[in-house]
C-alpha cells in the first residue's frame, strides 16, 4: 500500500484509517521510526513479547494479545488493494 500523507506544521502526520485497520493500530501505539538511506520506515513496536502458545493443565492455550481481527474484513481489504492494481491494466 502506498499513500502521500501530509505532515502538519507541528510535525504530525495521521496514519489512513485503512493503514490503521489493516495494521489493527488503535490510538497510543508505539511505532518506531528509523531513517534507512534515503527514506524513512515506520513499524509497530512488538508489545511484550510473550509466549504464543502455553501449556495448561496438559492442553495447549494460545495466548491472546487483546487485540481483535476481523479476519474476513483483513482478507477483504487485500482483495481490494489487489484490485484496484489491477485496474486499468490491459
Amino acid at each position: 500500500m502506498s499513500v502521500t500523507i501530509q505532515m502538519d506544521a507541528a510535525g504530525r502526520i495521521v496514519l489512513p484509517k485503512a493503514l490503521r485497520d489493516r495494521l489493527r493500530l488503535r490510538g497510543g501505539a508505539k511505532l518506531r521510526l528509523e531513517m534507512v538511506a534515503d527514506h524513512l520506515e515506520l513499524r509497530p513496536e512488538e508489545a511484550e513479547a510473550a509466549p504464543p502458545v502455553v501449556q495448561k493443565q496438559g492442553l495447549l492455550v494460545v495466548s491472546s494479545t487483546g487485540i481483535s481481527c476481523d479476519a474476513a474484513e483483513a482478507v477483504r481489504a487485500d482483495r481490494e488493494e489487489r484490485e484496484g492494481g489491477l485496474k486499468g491494466r490491459p
